[in-house]
């Protein structure tokens, strides 16, 4: 694995943005206080967001491949300024410090319904559940080159996936409360090389040889599949010294989910910023109290 030094910069200037939002909130009246709800609530929202002069830290695997695509003997791109190699030519590092990167461009749409229950003898039941869609993301650097990452798209150790939900459902009943907690997120595609494609690694199969004028097949692809999480807690009330206490017990990930494999990621297999890390089931106590 190669460094990248990343850091500060004195000649950053301020990200601006243009966003528009528009949203409807509905909440019908024939369900208020009926034999199925307390109150339900319904929120559509679409959003649509240009920030210019963004912050960030150019992408390592990415400025390398620009580097080299956009290189010719004689003329070297400016993009391959950051990048340092040794006196046989090897990388050795980049300098990568935050820069007003560009132009990124991203609209999609968040879903959220809020779903309460009538009180019953075993206490009361609500449910929240929150999604959202991305229905594109483009970004640009300030030469206008653009960034290979794509909605739905597995790269450099990050993804955005098109389609996330949560779901959340509380209980409360005197002292006690418990909620079940999941997660889920819709799967991504990674670039699958030949030999992992060979080797029957990918999740298609090898792309044929097919002579012009044909349309050349789909290049190689792995799919990381979609993944869920459950996550579940309960919590216990008690008045102590005027303000209570409460002790909470819950186990995240209940059943041990394990990310998919990604076979482009540099961290053991996984995208860790998408994904929780393989085996991390664990259980926790935790104590609180107000004074």
């Amino acid at each position: 694995q190669i460094s990248v030094v990343t850091g500060g910069n004195p000649a950053l200037t301020p990200e601006s943005a243009d966003s528009v939002t528009g949203g409807v909130v509905y909440s019908p009246g024939w369900a208020r206080d009926s034999s199925f709800a307390k109150a339900i609530d319904f929120e559509v929202t679409y959003y649509k967001h240009k920030i210019t002069d963004a912050i960030q830290a150019p992408d390592a695997q990415s400025e390398l491949g620009l580097c080299v695509a956009q290189s010719t003997l004689g003329n070297i791109s400016p993009l391959c300024a950051g990048i340092s190699r040794v006196q046989s030519g090897d990388i050795n590092g980049f300098q990568n410090r935050l820069e007003n990167f560009g132009q990124i461009d991203t609209d999609g749409f968040d879903f959220t319904m809020n779903w309460r229950l009538p009180s019953g003898d075993l206490g009361d039941v609500g449910l929240v559940w929150s999604s959202t869609y991305v229905a594109d993301y483009e970004a640009k650097d300030v030469r206008g080159n653009v960034d290979p990452r794509r909605v739905g798209r597995e790269l450099n150790d990050g993804s955005i996936p098109r389609f996330a939900t949560n779901l959340d459902v509380n209980w409360e009943y005197s002292i006690w409360s418990a909620s079940w907690f999941i997660r889920h997120t819709d799967g991504v595609k990674e670039r699958c090389q030949a030999d992992f494609s060979r080797a029957g690694l990918c999740s298609n199969a090898p792309a044929p040889v097919v002579p012009p004028p044909l349309v050349a097949p789909e290049a190689p692809f792995n799919y990381l599949g979609a993944t869920t999480y459950h996550d579940v807690k309960v919590t216990w009330r008690t008045p102590l010294l005027d303000e209570g206490l409460a002790l909470s017990v819950g186990v995240n990930n209940l059943f041990d989910k394990d990310p998919p494999i990604c076979i482009t990621c540099s961290l053991n297999g996984y995208d860790a910023s998408t994904y929780d890390a393989p085996g991390s089931r664990f259980a926790y106590v935790k104590a609180s109290m107000k004074f």
